[in-house]
This record gives structure tokens, C-alpha cells and sequence, in this order.
């Protein structure tokens, strides 16, 4: 088995993987072939992708979105999708994943590695903290804004 970066060709393989976790938390995926290769591999990489390939076939992948803590100077990474198949797990794939990641994060120059999980999801929970994942308390007061329907203000000539 091997962990490597993601590469524009994996995009097929890649697509009924993130298809499959949307499916695992009960999601509609709404992703699709030009919207992966969008974040993953054109300028400014959105997200950065890692897969784990057995016998020339892709069984899992983790996903990466860069974080800051501006005000104390850190770089960080959110492990955004951890997800081997079905079939493929038990076998330490995930582990390999994780290993990958981190060492990802930490060669460009992250102090730090978040991660969520589903509140019901207790093997994901038990996973990473015996990978040693501590608990961090969710910011209560945390705001979105949809940019969906937002246009930006004109501005006088």
C-alpha cells in the first residue's frame, strides 16, 4: 500500500470515494469531476489531497484545508475528510492516511491539526484519540454568511 499526494488522474477514482462519506453521514453528495480537480489542482489549490492506493487501486483519502491562529503566529491544517472504503478497512489504511497528513502539515509548517467529527460517529472519536487527538471544545459563537446570493457593493467612479 501506498499513501501519496493526489494527483489530476485520481480524480475518477477519488470522486466515488467523497461520494461514499457524503452517503456515511448521510449526505447528498453534490460534488463532481470538475469541481475536485477546481480544489485540488488549480491555482490557488483549495485543498490539499492525499490517497491511499493498494494494488493500483485508490481505497482512501484525507483532505486538508489550511488554518491560522494569526494572532500567535500559527499555521494549522483541518483534516477536512478522512475516508477509506468499506471494503478496504481494518488494514491500517487509515492510520497510514493520518501519518501522511501530519507529516504534510508539519513540513509546511503547521503547530497544529484539527479535526470534527459527528457526535454519534464514537469510532471516529476512539480513533483519534488513540492517535492522540485531544478534545477541543467547539467556539460557541461562531457566524456564517452565505455568499451565495451576495453581490458586492458598486463603488463611485
Amino acid at each position: 500500500m501506498t499513501v501519496r499526494r493526489a494527483e489530476p488522474a485520481d480524480i475518477s477514482a477519488l470522486l466515488p470515494l467523497v461520494t461514499g462519506l457524503a452517503h456515511h453521514h448521510g449526505d447528498i453528495a453534490e460534488v463532481t469531476a470538475a469541481s475536485l480537480f477546481r480544489d485540488l489542482f488549480t491555482d490557488p489549490v483549495w485543498l490539499h489531497a492525499f490517497v491511499a492506493e493498494d494494488n493500483l487501486t485508490i481505497v482512501g483519502y484525507a483532505a486538508l484545508l489550511p488554518l491560522a491562529r494569526l494572532h500567535f503566529g500559527q499555521r494549522g491544517m483541518d483534516l477536512h475528510h478522512l475516508f477509506v472504503a468499506p471494503t478496504a478497512r481494518g488494514r491500517g489504511i487509515g492510520t497510514e492516511l493520518l501519518g501522511a497528513i501530519l507529516a504534510y502539515a508539519k513540513g509546511a509548517g503547521c503547530s497544529y491539526l484539527t479535526v470534527g467529527t459527528q457526535a454519534e460517529n464514537r469510532a471516529a472519536q476512539v480513533f483519534y484519540g488513540k492517535k492522540g487527538f485531544f478534545r477541543s471544545p467547539p467556539a460557541p459563537d461562531r457566524f456564517a454568511f452565505d455568499l451565495s446570493t451576495w453581490t458586492a457593493p458598486k463603488t463611485a467612479p
